[in-house]
This record gives structure tokens, C-alpha cells and sequence, in this order.
């Protein structure tokens, strides 16, 4: 009991905001009443929330509140390290605008169930923008309590100076030849002057699919010369392959995918019974195709998703052996902001041998996975039934940050996006 109340600490510093903790980092983070929180690049909702110092590129953020209680929202943006601890350096020198502003663009749901108020932001605008590259938190708060937080996202200014060279192979040898994926990056940075140094004013980030549960940070070169940095080996940057995500599709209450086993309306509410998950162990690898982690708000029954698309109670069941050390989550992704929800915790059934959960999702198509969390050491990986692959399509986005000598922040200097296929 206590190794599991330790556990659920840990899950819930990783969620919660921690403005009150110098030194820590902020993560995104919502209310149990904010739902589908989107945060993108506009153009396309399943955009990487990147966007280029001094350009035309737009921000936008989209979530609901399903909560009883009428917010009045202010929003403010938080310069931060690459390891997303807030910098020191006073608002105004890295943004424009006032520190705070009212969140104004809301509108009520209509013909749900429950009712919901949707809101939109987009920046900058003529209230607030940026000025200087780096990682960014975006958050909304109460306005008469600047305190209360009610979510929060991540977001990235880039000033592109280098290009990071990067390429997917398959690990050489041992058990992570056919289930591991293996990034090479080689990294010019010459480009950046000759202050610029791999060891002490560079770092490398990357993530695989959004996730952060295994994203690698402030990563060593193996080798340097003439300007150029190595970050290849054949035992370092190994990935797990995984498999592809699960799918959730739910974009019509007319018609029933063959993923639906039961729906019935309690309540006023709709609960949709899934069929349990099937394992996927097969040692080949089957291709199916996902949205690496996101999800995607889309409505047949109605003409606008935002605030027309419905919301329905979904039963998640994985019918496995019970693990004693482990307590075992639904991971959805973007929805959480890829972090592992506390909330998400699956509970097992002797009755049925299986792990069940349920979550409030809105109608749209969804990617999820089962993880295991091990008690002792707060190990996180899939569930041995999701299986590993090197076949796998996965994408991995590298993010290089530079401290150029005398500068008081981290700039985002170069970005790169690959698929391992």
C-alpha cells in the first residue's frame, strides 16, 4: 500500500501545475472538468504545437468545460527551460502585451448531453504574443484567483538556425533488434558560432509520438569534430518499437462500429460498452493504421464537432492475468497531454479476469494503449499483450536548444520531425 500511494504521488506531481515549486517543471495539466483539450498550430488540430518566431504562424487552443460552475477565464503565457522550468526573466522581455488577459471566445454547447461551454484562443493576437524562441507554457486561470489554475499546455517558439540530420535504424543486436528502434542524429552546430559547445550550451531533446513517460532529454554526443556532433551508437538511443496504437472510432450515434459492444442511455447519459481489447502477440508484425497518440473531434450526427459533438461514458476492458507489482493505466495521448493520468488507473476484476476502467470521451476517433507501472520502481511500459515491434510507425520530433554566451534563456535553434517508416 504504501510503494502504491508513493506511485499515485509521483503520477500526480507529473499532472499537476507546479507554479508553487521553484525549480520543477510544468506539464500540462487540466481540470477533472476540462475536457478535449487541443493545443496546435493552425491549419490542422493534429499539428505540433510549434510555431515560428517571427512569423505568420498561429497558435490556437480548444477545450470544454463540462463543469456546473461558470468560469470567468484569464490566460498568460510562462517562458521556460528546455527542461520546462520557468525562467527568471521578467514577462515583458519575452512577451508582448499584458501578463494576463480575458479568455472571451466561448460558446455554450448545443443539444448535448451534458451541456458544455467550448472555448477558443488563438496567438498571438493584440493582446499577448512572443519575442523570443523556447519552450512556453499557455495557461488559463480564474480571473479573480490567478492561483487557480485550470489547465495548462506546452507550446514551442522556433527560431530555426541548424537542421538536425536524423534517420531510424534497426538496432544491431540482442533482444532490441526486432523490437527497438534506433535513432542517428548528427548535428552541425557550427552554424552556431563558435561559442556554440555539444557539453555545456547545447542540448538535445527528442519524444517518440507526443509520449513522456519515455521522451530522452539533454541527451551526450558520442563524438565530436570539426563542428559537428554525433549522437549515434549502436547501444544508445534505443527506443522501444511498441505497436501501433489502439484505435477508438466514434463519430455517429446512428450506427454501431463492430469495436461496440452494448450502449445504453442512464440518466440522460450514454454509456458504450467496447468489446474487450484483444492482445496482440503475434511475434510478426500486423499494420494497421493510427494517429500516433492524438485524437481528432470528428461529428457525422451534427455540423460542428465543437460544440455539437457528444459525450459518452466508454468502458475499457483488457482481459489479462492480474499483475501483483503493477497497477496498470489507460493511456490516451494528447488527450492527457501525454502524461499517464492518474485518473486513467484500471481496476482489476476477479469476476471477469480482466482490467475495466470507464472515461468521458466526446465523439471523435481516439488512440489509446495499456501501460504497467511497476510498484517498486516506477518502471512505465506497455503491457507485455500490446507487443513490440522495429516494423512499427512511430515519429519522433528533435528539438535542439542553445544558451548562446551572455544570454539569459534557452532558444529553440533547430526541429526535426521523422517516422521511423
Amino acid at each position: 500500500m504504501a510503494n502504491r500511494s508513493r506511485l499515485l504521488l509521483v503520477l500526480l506531481l507529473a499532472l499537476f501545475p507546479l507554479c508553487a515549486l521553484r525549480g520543477q517543471p510544468l506539464s500540462n495539466w487540466a481540470l477533472p472538468d476540462i475536457k478535449s483539450v487541443q493545443c496546435y498550430r493552425a491549419g490542422n488540430t493534429l499539428n505540433t504545437p510549434i510555431v515560428r518566431l517571427h512569423s505568420n504562424d498561429a497558435l490556437v487552443l480548444e477545450f470544454d468545460n463540462l463543469s456546473d460552475d461558470h468560469y470567468d477565464l484569464d490566460y498568460t503565457i510562462i517562458h521556460c527551460t528546455p527542461n520546462w522550468e520557468p525562467t527568471s526573466i521578467p514577462y515583458h522581455d519575452f512577451a508582448t502585451g499584458f501578463d494576463h488577459n480575458a479568455l472571451v471566445n466561448a460558446r455554450n454547447s448545443q443539444a448535448t448531453t451534458p451541456l458544455y461551454t467550448h472555448h477558443t484562443l488563438t496567438l498571438p493576437n493584440d493582446d499577448a504574443g512572443w519575442r523570443l524562441s523556447g519552450n512556453y507554457i499557455l495557461r488559463v486561470v480564474d480571473r479573480y484567483d490567478h492561483g487557480r489554475i485550470v489547465l495548462q499546455r506546452r507550446f514551442m517558439v522556433l527560431d530555426q538556425q541548424i537542421a538536425p540530420e536524423a534517420q531510424v535504424l534497426q538496432p544491431s543486436h540482442g533482444s532490441q533488434r526486432n523490437a527497438g528502434q534506433r535513432l542517428s542524429i548528427e548535428l552541425p552546430y557550427a552554424k552556431l558560432g563558435h561559442s556554440a559547445d555539444p557539453f555545456t550550451n547545447l542540448q538535445v531533446h527528442i519524444t517518440q509520438n507526443g509520449q513522456l513517460y519515455n521522451a530522452k532529454t539533454n541527451i551526450c554526443p558520442v563524438f565530436v569534430a570539426s563542428g559537428r556532433a554525433s549522437y549515434s551508437a549502436p547501444d544508445s538511443l534505443i527506443f522501444e518499437g511498441g505497436n501501433e496504437y489502439r484505435n477508438l472510432v466514434y463519430r455517429s450515434q446512428n450506427y454501431r462500429s463492430q469495436q461496440i459492444a452494448q450502449t445504453r442511455r442512464m440518466g440522460g447519459e450514454l454509456h458504450i460498452a467496447l468489446a474487450p481489447d484483444e492482445p496482440h502477440l503475434h511475434p510478426a508484425y500486423a499494420e494497421h493504421s493510427d494517429i500516433n497518440g492524438q485524437f481528432a473531434l470528428l461529428c457525422d450526427d451534427c455540423h460542428e464537432a465543437a460544440y455539437e459533438g457528444q459525450y459518452a461514458w466508454f468502458y475499457f476492458t483488457a482481459p489479462i492475468a492480474e499483475l501483483p507489482h503493477s497497477d496498470v493505466y489507460l493511456y490516451l495521448g494528447e488527450v492527457d497531454g501525454g502524461n499517464i493520468n492518474p485518473h486513467n488507473r484500471l481496476r482489476y476484476s476477479e469476476i471477469d479476469q480482466a482490467y475495466e476502467t470507464r472515461l468521458l470521451l466526446k465523439q471523435g476517433i481516439y488512440n489509446y494503449r495499456y501501460l504497467s507501472v511497476d510498484r517498486a520502481t516506477g518502471r512505465i511500459s506497455p503491457l507485455p499483450f500490446e507487443g513490440s515491434h522495429f516494423a512499427t510507425e512511430n515519429v519522433y520530433r528533435i528539438y535542439i536548444y542553445h544558451q548562446p554566451l551572455g544570454e539569459r534563456y534557452w532558444q529553440l535553434v533547430g526541429f526535426e520531425e521523422i517516422k521511423s517508416r
